[in-house]
């Protein structure tokens, strides 16, 4: 019952975000304009798009210390499987999925892929974050003024911020049943430990969301805006589309989307349906990319999708076992 709520609640905040984007739009115009992309652009996309998927599954393979060539693939093809379930299927179940395929095909612990993934996220945030960093400080900013915004200036805040900390570690010192959980969570920590490997993979990271930054500047001259969009627009275009991803929606992250990139390219001086038209581009080329490339890896896996639910019982199970 609380999923199902969950579900329709993310459904009614994506149909509304995406009525926010469209209600003042010319549809028969935007479909028109999506409709004249050259195979140039799409072509484009789709080679930044691939290699995107490379980067992601081998940044995976290394935060599992999985780094000879014969566990490469499977880590990429279980990367890009978990990103198309996302897609369309609610609740990033392909996260789930990712983590669970990974504990079978690697025999590690699923508490310690878990690790990995979220060390993954705060790889993949830290890195666009810096990008962003110096795009700003290319435009005359300062990266020490802009991090200052970011820090809570209300005493409250940061007194319940560093509370809330210290019972975390707390609870994880003092309750002996937490013990093997930390255990497992801190291995797969273990990629992190070498300030040379964390550094790869910060550097794989950022690659990567250079390469998502490539998407957006490849489009910039199909919708006549490349003398708008230039490089360093383009990864703050990319730091618009995660951030607007992360908001609790359909599959897909429809709405949000389009919306946040719409605006900005509005205050940036493009005409709505321009901006409209591109900002629905920028989500519907890679979503299909990734979803079509995901879900045909997925069936090369011999995992089909009615037995998943079973098979990630089962490693719940086993993982229960291991830590009890």
């Amino acid at each position: 019952m609380k999923k199902a709520l969950s579900f329709f609640i993310g459904a009614a905040v994506s149909a509304a975000l995406l009525w926010l984007a469209f209600r003042t739009a010319d549809i028969a115009a935007v479909v028109t304009l999506l409709g004249g992309l050259k195979a140039e652009h799409i072509m484009l996309v789709g080679v930044t798009v691939m290699g995107e998927l490379a980067i992601r599954g081998l940044k995976w393979a290394v935060l599992l210390r999985r780094t000879d060539p014969a566990d490469l693939w499977p880590a990429t093809r279980l990367t890009a499987s978990g990103l198309a379930l996302n897609n369309i299927l609610p609740f990033r179940f392909g996260e789930i999925v990712r983590v669970t395929l990974s504990a079978s095909r690697f025999h590690i612990n699923i508490v310690s892929l878990a690790a990995a993934a979220l060390a993954e996220k705060m790889l993949d945030t830290a890195a666009l974050a810096g990008l962003c960093l110096c795009v700003i400080w290319a435009g005359g900013a300062t990266p020490a003024g802009f991090a200052a915004r970011l820090i809570p200036k209300n005493p409250l805040i940061t007194a319940l911020t560093a509370t809330a900390v210290a019972a975390i570690l707390i609870f994880a010192i003092r309750f002996p049943g937490f013990r093997s959980i930390r255990k497992s969570f801190t291995s797969g920590l273990r990629a992190l430990r070498s300030p040379a490997a964390g550094a790869a993979l910060l550097a794989m990271a950022g690659f990567q969301w250079f390469l998502n930054s490539l998407n957006y500047y490849w489009l910039s001259s199909a919708f006549g805006a490349a003398q708008v969009i230039d490089l360093h627009k383009s990864v703050l275009l990319s730091a618009t589309g995660a951030a607007a991803s992360s908001v609790p929606g359909m599959p897909g992250y429809f709405g949000s989307f389009e919306l946040a990139v719409s605006n900005v390219l509005k205050n940036w001086g493009i005409a709505p349906i321009p901006a409209l038209s591109y900002a629905a581009a920028a989500h519907l080329l890679p979503y299909l990319i990734i979803t079509i490339a995901g879900l045909l890896l997925l069936w090369r896996l011999d995992y089909p999708l009615r037995h998943l639910f079973t098979h990630i019982n089962k490693t719940e199970v086993i993982s229960h076992h291991e830590r009890t």
